[in-house]
């Protein structure tokens, strides 16, 4: 790392320091490989530093086949119900991911839907389909909450889990090659 000039006298122009990441450690070590661009920013928070490390990731060509069926996803209050078809259209196979979200931390609803995206990721990859998920609009309905006397309705149009479960799910798609359908 590159030292500012004004303590270059005191600690030399470049400090050596081994980083290691909690996670996607893979992609910055493929990153530097390939020399590919890498943007860093340094945070501290109270008495920590985090390093953020940005870059791109290596392109992953699409394993999965529309002509093989598809596996539809939708996100409810407490469960993400999965639903696979054939080639045909008919149902091979239905769950329900019990996502218990409400009354918890952001950190806390990240890693269980997460954990969701993976199981269902998981299955797309071993059957080669395609994961089809709802296209949501949610201006209308949030307008629509001051007159809807369903509490746990307001919640959940009003939580944040829907928008944070499809960037799950389309990041983990991507790393994986399973096309994603809206």
């Amino acid at each position: 790392m590159r030292v500012i000039p004004a303590l270059e006298k005191e600690f030399g122009s470049h400090v050596d320091v081994t980083v290691e990441f909690s996670y996607k450690q893979d992609i910055i070590f493929y990153a530097l490989q390939k020399n590919q661009a890498m943007n860093y920013r340094f945070v501290r928070k109270k008495e920590n530093w985090y390093l953020f490390v940005t870059t791109k990731y290596k392109k992953v060509d699409i394993i999965t086949n529309k002509n093989l069926g598809a596996i539809g996803v939708d996100l409810n209050h407490s469960h993400i119900a999965v639903a696979e078809t054939n080639r045909h259209g008919n149902l091979v196979h239905h769950q329900k991911i019990h996502t218990l979200i409400q009354d918890r931390t952001c950190h806390q609803v990240t890693a269980t839907l997460a954990e969701a995206c993976k199981q269902i990721i998981s299955r797309a990859v071993k059957e080669q389909k395609p994961v089809a998920i709802e296209k949501l609009d949610f201006s209308k309905k949030k307008s629509n909450l001051i007159s809807s006397s369903n509490t746990k309705y307001k919640r959940m149009v009003s939580s944040f889990a829907y928008s944070k479960f499809a960037a799950l799910i389309k990041s983990q798609a991507m790393k994986n090659g399973v096309e994603i359908i809206k």
